[in-house]
């Protein structure tokens, strides 16, 4: 994870170097990113109860730790919306749909364990 990351973030702080154009997003990939963005918000709400009830669940994003902080919640999953954002933004298009569709793959998982495991949603 940490060298996805890496990876990751080399791709957005070099980008600006390179002359090419982002290839314009369809329909499609901005129906796949709203999607992806909405799952990050209700794994966002999930891990702020993980955060507030320590002594009943523990964290497996090895980036927030087993008992995050409200604050570190509060800060990793905006910045982590911005980062995939940007980089589905840069991604070719070629690699940008199958980029989303394991995002989404992977955020639903985590969604649906965390359910499981009696985290839900209150609104």
């Amino acid at each position: 994870m940490k060298l996805f990351v890496c990876i990751l973030g080399g791709i957005i702080l070099t980008s600006p170097c390179f002359a090419w154009e982002p290839d314009p997003w369809s329909k499609t990939d901005v129906a796949l990113e709203i999607t992806w963005q909405a799952l990050n918000l209700m794994d966002w709400h999930q891990t702020w109860q993980i955060a507030d009830r320590p002594e009943e669940y523990r964290e497996r994003n090895v980036l927030l730790g087993e008992h995050p902080s409200k604050g570190k919640v509060n800060w990793l999953l905006p910045l982590s919306s911005v980062a995939h954002a940007l980089a589905v933004h840069f991604l070719p298009k070629k690699y940008r749909t199958p980029f989303q569709v394991i995002s989404i793959g992977w955020s639903g998982k985590a969604i649906r364990n965390n359910w499981e495991a009696g985290l839900h949603f209150s609104f």
